[in-house]
């Protein structure tokens, strides 16, 4: 079976546990007292692990992310501004297996401009976004930035789809990568730059 059918069936076939949605990949819930933004370290088993929880505008749907991001970007492709609601969007990646999904969700897709699909969990009660995959990042869970309400997160080191972005809006950071190649042009192996990957 296809990751991203894997993945796609994972979320889809949530279970329920304490009135509670829980992945099957989740081990245990955490606790219902951590909120947007909080950062605490991993209790009961010996990990210094860092945990980040994302929720939803009405707080009900919560993404618990275990450890640092392995990618935090901006996308500025249409799609990307019309789910933010602004000229771009942030957001953070981490395994799937590093993230827990709790409370009730629907699902939406969409085909990508790469022609990959994309796979939504939003809260049905206020309609936020906070977690996505795309068939093209398999093995990743995407995590709007937003969503943690958190100043303090890391900032962003990609910048993509520029060739989208508003004249108005700059992107800034000696470290950040930018890139105006569409995803549906690159090559598999290409970095954003275009460069090959070693």
């Amino acid at each position: 079976m296809p990751l991203m059918s894997r993945v796609v069936g994972i979320w889809t076939n949530c279970v329920k546990s304490r009135g509670a949605v829980v992945s099957p990949y989740a081990e245990t819930p955490r606790p219902r007292h951590w909120n947007s933004g909080d950062r605490r370290e991993m209790e009961g088993n010996g990990s210094d692990m860092q945990t980040r929880s994302a929720t939803c505008r009405c707080g009900q749907l919560i993404a618990e992310c275990e450890g640092e991001p392995v990618r935090v970007s901006v996308c500025h492709c249409l799609d990307c501004q019309k789910r933010s609601g602004s000229a771009f969007a942030a957001q953070a990646r981490w395994p799937e297996d590093r993230l827990r999904l709790r409370g009730e969700a629907k699902t939406w897709e969409r085909i990508a401009d790469s022609g990959h699909r994309a796979t939504y969990r939003f809260c049905p009660h206020c309609g936020s976004t906070v977690a996505y995959v795309i068939e093209g990042w398999p093995g990743v869970v995407a995590v709007p930035l937003g969503a943690f309400a958190d100043p303090a997160f890391p900032e962003p080191r990609f910048s993509v789809y520029e060739h989208r972005k508003h004249n108005w809006v700059d992107i800034l950071g000696d470290d950040v990568k930018h890139s105006s190649t569409p995803s549906s042009v690159r090559k598999a192996g290409d970095t954003l730059r275009g460069e090959t990957s070693r």
